[in-house]
């Protein structure tokens, strides 16, 4: 059974502009910035009210804590909205489409303490969940779900954050969200498993 995530205080006075829902999945758009800045200060609030020793927070790896350019390059305000998430208790739980072997998980790992990113567990794909993005997605809420309550779950695709019914679906939650002209999304999920997304700009 899901433990309910609940406030810690008064309601937080975090940012919003036109909260609007997602028919197909009722997921619920709380804030939509044109810079990543202002959407990890709206998290970080949310954060402040919502997270705690008993709650987890989930974050993808590619494109999101670490850029995909040359591997070189970790998200400096993805990776400190992490330990703000750790500083309030969460344990932090790393989920990837890296197809999963002994050989990417050891890279993987190096990769990870190469860039100082600390974390209590990490999963990868088995190579059966990467047939689509949509597989991709469901793959991904199964291992969310593993963790309840889960109070924020960070990536820069949609599957990484809420079910796909096709990956046609990506285009459309593009066009539904605006996320082409405001890509960094605040998002109550409700689906179950997380409370609160941050989409980040997907590149």
């Amino acid at each position: 059974m899901q433990t309910e995530l609940h406030s810690k205080g008064p309601k937080s006075q975090a940012p919003h502009n036109g909260p609007h829902k997602d028919k197909s999945q009722e997921l619920e758009i709380v804030g939509s910035y044109k810079n990543l800045q202002k959407a990890v200060q709206h998290v970080s609030l949310l954060l402040s009210e919502y997270a705690s020793d008993q709650a987890h927070a989930v974050f993808d790896i590619d494109n999101t804590l670490i850029f995909d350019d040359n591997r070189e390059t970790p998200n400096v305000q993805v990776k400190h909205l992490l330990e703000v998430a750790r500083a309030h208790g969460c344990k932090i739980h790393l989920v990837t489409a890296r197809e999963k072997s002994s050989e990417v998980t050891k890279w993987t790992r190096d990769e990870l303490k190469r860039h100082g990113i600390t974390y209590d567990s990490l999963a990868l794909s088995p190579k059966k969940s990467r047939s689509s993005m949509t597989e991709v997605a469901k793959w991904k809420h199964m291992e969310r779900a593993k963790h309840r309550p889960v109070v924020l779950t960070v990536g820069d695709q949609w599957g990484d954050l809420v079910l796909l019914e096709t990956d046609d679906h990506i285009d459309i939650l593009d066009k539904r969200h605006n996320a082409l002209e405001s890509p960094w999304l605040v998002m109550k999920c409700n689906d179950g498993v997380s409370e609160y997304g941050l989409k980040l700009m997907a590149v």
